[in-house]
């Protein structure tokens, strides 16, 4: 893997110049000039101005109004991100932001990353979570093989869970909680992987009883559909109650620390 200080910048202007992919190299191709190559190993960033391309076009555009665009593989992982240099930021959040800053370490987003994802299960299954959430987890996937036999599961699971990773990290951007999600990383802890897995645990049960309505085999605009639906209101739903509990955890902590020291 190529060290991050041996990384190289590219500057591009694509209003001159065509750039494409060419057996691991950037090929360039300037007019009146020979194709230049640059090894992708190379290649750390890419900086472009201008637009011979509509996507691109559309896509910035996108961006400047503050949307997020989302790069897909053909396996339905997400690949790369496109967002705005400087994201929305809103009052409450920077207020949050500052409180888990302040507090300086990850007592309250613990209790709150157990409670959640025990309450998760427990709307799934109707009962309290005993054990370890990871093999828990885990163990679920493995048992959705058995819940829809003769259907690829592990395929459509992880294309779900990548359209489930994008929406949750643009709602995170659209909401203007970035500076949670730094303050808490700053400390080491995952905002976006625990709201994934809390979601993605009621999504396997939505996906496990959609699927066996369905014909062996689906296409992936009817998995996007599937998803999109739950779009519209269930996972909006759970991600404002995951949010505001969150908020509550750290508040509440807070003025328990305040009012202790002013007793003092």
């Amino acid at each position: 893997m190529m060290r991050r200080d041996d990384a190289k910048t590219v500057y591009v202007d694509a209003d001159s110049t065509e750039v494409r992919l060419d057996s691991g190299a950037l090929r360039m191709d300037t007019p009146d000039s020979a194709p230049a190559y640059i090894p992708l190993s190379r290649v750390g960033r890419v900086v472009v101005r201008g637009s011979d391309r509509g996507l691109l076009e559309a896509c910035l555009a996108i961006v400047a109004r503050g949307g997020v665009v989302h790069f897909e593989g053909r396996d339905g992982g997400m690949r790369a991100i496109m967002q705005h240099a400087n994201p929305a930021e809103n009052r409450s959040a920077r207020e949050l932001a500052g409180i888990i800053e302040q507090h300086g370490g990850l007592g309250p987003f613990h209790w709150w990353q157990d409670a959640q994802r025990r309450h998760a299960w427990s709307v799934v299954f109707r009962r309290t979570l005993r054990g370890d959430f990871e093999r828990g987890y885990d163990r679920l996937m493995t048992y959705l093989g058995v819940m829809v036999p003769g259907v690829p599961v592990e395929q459509e699971r992880h294309r779900l869970d990548g359209k489930l990773h994008a929406w949750i990290q643009a709602e995170l951007a659209r909401q203007g909680l970035q500076p949670v999600v730094r303050a808490l990383a700053e400390h080491g802890g995952d905002l976006l992987r625990t709201l994934h897995q809390c979601l993605s645990l009621t999504s396997c049960w939505a996906y496990v009883r959609w699927r066996r309505e369905q014909p062996r085999h689906v296409t992936d605009r009817e998995l996007t559909r599937f998803f999109e639906l739950r779009t519209v209101a269930a996972l909006p739903r759970q991600l404002d109650r995951h949010l505001r509990a969150l908020a509550h955890e750290y508040h509440s902590s807070w003025n328990r620390i305040e009012g202790a020291s002013g007793q003092e």
